[in-house]
């Protein structure tokens, strides 16, 4: 009896041993085709070769910039940086230390990839946010935080109907290439001072109607 048992006993340890190994194999493998929800302060990169960025943040904090697996930089607020990967690089790059609702201004260049509504969630209190050359980010960019009144969209390609809400308080709007936005010249607040929107845009409203006290930029081309 006592032999039976240990030999039962042996038999069974074996087959969890052997049925557990593929079940932790596929969980790894799960987290290693990225199935999980993406950190919010990593950010994807395309053909990435100079990289710009200057971050403003309300209380003065600094942060860190973990470019690859091998260099970071440290930054200060306001503080502008730059990074040059010797070969074009598609990955990610991670900001760190750094408290997103804490963030008060962006100006990112080259190579950055992501979906804009990312940063507006990591930066959901942010007031200016302005992209440069080589960018190829993406998305709605209308639907943004209430508190983002300085919006530059130099390069990307972005979509978004920007309604009377949206507008709100606007200082200055700029998109140019590759976009799709739609909006009403009327639906400004008097706060707009920048209007210069350029590329495939839907722009509706009377301009001789227009009295906006402190704008002293306006011009839009696109499907007007």
């Amino acid at each position: 009896f006592k032999i039976n048992l240990i030999l039962t006993c042996s038999i069974l340890f074996s087959l969890i041993n052997y049925t557990a190994e593929p079940i932790v194999q596929k969980i790894r493998i799960e987290k290693a085709t990225n199935k999980t929800i993406e950190n919010p302060n990593e950010f994807q990169m395309q053909n990435a070769e100079l990289v710009e960025i200057v971050i403003e943040t309300f209380d003065g904090s600094g942060y860190t910039i973990v470019w690859d697996d091998n260099t970071s930089t440290i930054a200060n607020s306001m503080e502008q940086i730059s990074h040059t990967y010797p070969t074009p690089y598609s990955g990610k790059i991670r900001l760190e230390g750094l408290n997103g609702m804490q963030i008060k201004k962006i100006i990112i260049g080259g190579g950055f990839a992501f979906d804009i509504q990312q940063l507006y969630g990591f930066a959901p209190r942010i007031k200016s946010l302005t992209t440069r050359s080589g960018i190829q980010c993406y998305g709605n960019i209308a639907s943004k935080p209430t508190s983002l009144i300085y919006l530059d969209f130099q390069t990307g390609s972005f979509h978004g109907d920007f309604n009377k809400d949206r507008l709100k308080n606007v200082e200055r709007l700029r998109v140019v290439d590759g976009n799709t936005i739609t909006f009403n010249i009327a639906d400004f607040d008097n706060s707009i001072k920048y209007i210069g929107v350029t590329g495939m845009n839907t722009a509706t409203g009377i301009l001789d109607s227009l009295n906006y006290p402190l704008l002293h930029h306006f011009d839009l081309k696109g499907m007007n």
